[in-house]
């Protein structure tokens, strides 16, 4: 069950928090990259799709409450791993980063 409207399509997807339904907008990448601006700057959860498979969830962050919670871990874990893995090819250790926070929290402190 598809709805035209202004070339993003409304379907109906399972709420898993709610365990009710409610329509989220879908946008082919073709789409989405023509109304990103629009897109990110919505009130609503979009599903952009590939050849008509899901491929990325865009969450307007307007309120970062509304993220879910399994969504907002899987985030910070892959960006942990990016980060971790960028500052072990730089040579930067776990010590090290701990020491330039604290160096920050005392120079904080001293104003």
């Amino acid at each position: 069950m598809r709805e035209e409207s202004h070339d993003v399509y409304t379907v109906r997807y399972t709420v898993l928090r709610s365990r009710a339904e409610r329509p989220m907008k879908t946008a082919s990448v073709r789409d989405a990259r023509s109304q990103f601006s629009d897109l990110i700057h919505g009130n609503e959860v979009v599903i952009v799709t590939s050849h008509g498979k899901a491929t990325a969830v865009l969450y307007p962050l307007s309120d970062p409450e509304k993220v879910p919670m399994e969504v907002r871990k899987d985030v910070f874990f892959a960006f942990s791993q990016k980060m971790a893995h960028a500052l072990k090819a730089k040579g930067v250790s776990e010590e090290d980063v701990l020491r330039g926070f604290a160096d920050s929290k005392k120079r904080r402190r001293g104003r």
